[in-house]
């Protein structure tokens, strides 16, 4: 048996790796400048995304132009929600709620309404500039007490979970609180990509 088996056995840190400084196989080339990142790969064809996003929080698409935008040289395609009939664009990680762009309203700031795809950065990001949206905004609900407000808007017209206080009515035990907690999101530093490729 090895002297590093013995001390695994043992209960002990087997020599050589803890205390030791270890390279990183990385290491030279980020240093250096040399790593190949996701941003860094092009292929063949290989077409710039842009997305135009909503200022507002909950509104109405009225109309959305795009042919400014179809128009701008590179521009290769433009998707909006109007482009989704034919596919199921909802995805979500609990609930499958949100739409790959907006379909007839926006419900946050930031929702996708358009993207651009383009032959080039540049032309993507100037195309997403020339889309025109006429949004009809609606009222929000901008605070919890505001939200469980009976009148407060909706922004799905549809269920999206159980009818909860129906699920609460059949606990032996139920009592009401108010807890509140800070924001936190877990995620990863490095997001993780890959330049598609279609054949």
């Amino acid at each position: 048996m090895s002297p590093d088996a013995v001390a695994t056995a043992a209960g002990q840190c087997p020599s050589g790796i803890v205390g030791r400084a270890v390279e990183r196989a990385d290491g030279r080339s980020k240093l250096a400048g040399k790593a190949e990142f996701t941003a860094d790969i092009r292929v063949p064809g290989m077409l710039y995304g842009a997305v135009l996003r909503s200022p507002v929080a909950h509104a109405r698409l009225l109309a959305i132009d795009t042919s400014a935008a179809e128009n701008v040289d590179g521009v290769a395609a433009v998707l909006t929600g109007a482009d989704l009939s034919d596919l199921d664009p909802y995805y979500g990680h609990a609930l499958r709620d949100r739409p790959i762009v907006a379909i007839d309203r926006v419900r946050f700031v930031g929702e996708p309404v358009a993207v651009i795809a383009a032959t080039t950065q540049a032309a993507a990001d100037f195309a997403v500039t020339r889309v025109d949206v006429d949004y009809g905004v609606l009222p929000i609900a901008a605070s919890l007490e505001a939200a469980l407000d009976p009148g407060a808007p909706l922004i799905h017209t549809e269920p999206t979970r159980p009818d909860l206080p129906m699920a609460w009515g059949g606990c032996p035990t139920a009592r009401p609180t108010s807890v509140t907690a800070m924001q936190s999101n877990g995620g990863t530093l490095s997001g993780r990509s890959a330049p598609p490729r279609w054949s």
